[in-house]
């Protein structure tokens, strides 16, 4: 990791800086109020954080943190399941004890109308977070609502196409393949070839894989078709076919014809992945890919990092990874990756301490980032510009890390990928009750993986399902709401 110089007199002195803080009220009618912003040496700042990986670049810096800023953090972890839950109660009750709170963006919207989150533009001269440089779907999709920042990035998350790069370059197997399929066996551009070269790789115990005989099953591809898991995998293809949460008048899209597309093809791709494949998320398909026994699936970044473990991975240096599938619509190809999870760091309308908790979120998203992104001990992934324009260092950290060589084109390839995703990201659906409307997507398209219910029929439900969150929640809010976040999508040319 790179040094910080440590500032012995910063414990002395304090760091002020003014700024105007537009604070209004639910109406809006409330006058500028001047605010004088301070950092002062010794002060604490609550950080609310998920656990586990997800809370270790904050164990990696705090210390530097406080070394140049004076500012002692405390952290408090939660469970990933519980981050929701946990914040709305913490903000329900009003007792004001984070300052700074790392969650998902699709949560962003309704903690912001809950009036729980302070905007960020009258902090910017705090400390500079060089929004140029986060990717900017990234930026304007997950960090700021109405025009406003309301965040600054700590995660990246996206999804990406794994493969088995020895595999795919593999002679004998692209001789086998053209032979079988009529075409050169490569990445696949669609989800068509994805599915043929899902079917070429799956092979019985016995059989012959790349001149070697297999001790067990070997299937072509892995996916994420557990319960809570299975939306994502279906919107990558969803996607694909110019799918849409809502028209502009928020009646949902979700039974479109896109909607069937995707759950048929999901039916299609689960013919070839391993039995049990309707309970599987991330750590199962974690475990196969990097365990070797699989040739292809989608998941997050973070996965080409922990391939060099050399503790849990035999596939070191044999991973690709590529843009997801898409389709070809009039002759161009079309794919836009979901971009599930992420993590934002938003700072509280109720903190005591708005400078210093902004100057904690900056500086993690800006200064620590590109070390902890590319630190195989997070779960972090790249989500700035000079992050993915810096396959050398990456690669530095991968070898010291494995004690092996890890060539830097491989980083470069891995790199390119996050941006061509990130750049063509499709996010989550940032409205006020985003969770219980995916909640009632992810459960009737299990029930129509798992055979309890037509496709047309459990997509019609949800459809069903969702209006009727839209009606509790206030119709007319929601859906000025979601125009609202349309209008972003249009600027960013994911719509017309």
């Amino acid at each position: 990791m790179k040094k910080f110089l440590v500032v012995s007199f910063i414990l002395i002195f304090t760091f002020s800086f003014t700024a105007l803080c537009l604070a209004k009220s639910e109406k809006g009618e409330e006058p500028v109020e001047e605010v004088e912003l301070t950092i002062t040496p010794g002060t604490k700042i609550n950080v609310f954080v998920d656990g586990g990986i997800n809370v270790f670049p904050f164990e990696l810096f705090k210390d530097k943190i406080k070394a140049e800023s004076g500012i002692e953090i405390i952290l408090n972890p939660v469970a990933q399941a519980d981050v929701y839950t946990k914040l709305k109660n913490e903000f329900l009750s009003g007792t004001g004890a984070f300052d700074l709170v790392m969650l998902f963006p699709l949560f962003l919207p309704e903690f912001v109308n809950m009036g729980n989150l302070r905007p960020m533009d009258d902090l910017l001269e705090v400390r500079d977070p060089k929004l140029d440089d986060i990717i900017t779907p990234f930026r304007k999709l997950y960090c700021m609502y109405e025009d406003k920042l309301y965040a600054l990035p700590y995660d990246g998350d996206v999804h990406v196409y794994y493969y088995r790069k020895d595999l795919l370059e593999h002679p004998g197997e692209r001789a086998d393949f053209k032979k079988k399929y009529g075409y050169e066996l490569g990445v696949p551009e669609t989800w068509d070839k994805a599915r043929d070269v899902a079917e070429f790789f799956t092979r019985k115990k016995g059989q012959m894989l790349a001149g070697e005989t297999l001790k067990n099953d070997f299937y072509g591809n892995g996916m994420l078709l557990g319960r809570g898991w299975c939306h994502f995998e279906w919107m990558d293809h969803f996607t694909a076919y110019d799918g849409i949460y809502f028209d502009k008048n928020l009646k949902p899209m979700i039974n479109s014809q896109a909607g069937i597309n995707a759950l048929a093809e999901l039916k299609e791709m689960a013919k070839f992945a391993p039995p049990g494949i309707l309970s599987w998320g991330y750590m199962e398909n974690r475990g196969s890919f990097l365990g070797g026994n699989l040739a292809t699936f989608i998941l997050w970044t973070d996965l080409f990092k922990f391939s060099y473990n050399k503790e849990e991975s035999v596939v070191a240096g044999k991973v690709g990874i590529s843009h997801i599938p898409g389709a070809m619509a009039g002759g161009k190809l079309q794919y836009k990756a979901t971009m599930p999870f992420g993590r934002v760091l938003a700072v509280t309308s109720t903190t005591k301490h708005p400078a210093e908790a902004f100057w904690v979120a900056s500086y993690m998203s800006q200064e620590a980032s590109i070390d902890f992104c590319f630190d195989p001990r997070t779960g972090e992934d790249p989500f700035r510009y000079s992050h993915v324009n810096a396959p050398e260092k990456l690669s530095k950290y991968l070898a010291d890390f494995s004690q092996g060589e890890v060539p830097v084109d491989d980083c470069k390839n891995y790199l390119d990928a996050i941006q061509a995703n990130l750049e063509n990201g499709y996010p989550d659906l940032s409205i006020p009750g985003s969770n219980e409307y995916m909640d009632i997507l992810d459960l009737y398209i299990h029930k129509a993986l798992s055979g309890e219910m037509g496709d047309k029929e459990a997509l019609d439900k949800v459809a069903s399902e969702w209006n009727k969150i839209s009606d509790s929640l206030g119709f007319e809010s929601q859906k000025a709401i979601w125009l609202s976040q349309l209008s972003v999508w249009k600027e960013l040319g994911y719509i017309k």
